[in-house]
């Protein structure tokens, strides 16, 4: 079972963008978004680290898992509230990294 369908029997509404640029007009168009989970290494000019800097400036409320395998993330480069997961991602771990961020 892949991310979305496990965040989805879960019972999350889950928005899938397939790229950073669709990502922020999304995030632009819609307020209910809460957690956003991406990867931190993208093979476009926007990366994840990017990503995740334009959500801390633009949209405050929003909090972040940042998926990555390859890219070392410095803790001071995010924001408090950013979760990094190994990007070996299962369902189950998401889900509850989902729960534990809007709940907390």
């Amino acid at each position: 079972m892949g991310i979305v369908d496990c965040l989805e029997e879960a019972c999350f509404s889950v928005i899938e963008a397939t790229n950073p640029g669709e990502e922020i007009s999304v995030l632009r168009a819609r307020v209910d978004v809460r957690p956003v989970l991406t990867d931190v290494d993208m093979p476009v000019s926007v990366d994840g680290m990017k990503l995740a800097s334009f959500v801390q400036n633009k949209v405050a409320a929003i909090k972040l898992i940042l998926a990555t395998g390859h890219v070392a993330v410095v803790e001071g480069e995010l924001a408090s509230g950013a979760t990094v997961l190994s990007e070996a991602l299962h369902g189950p771990e998401v889900a509850a990294a989902v729960r534990e961020m809007i709940s907390g």
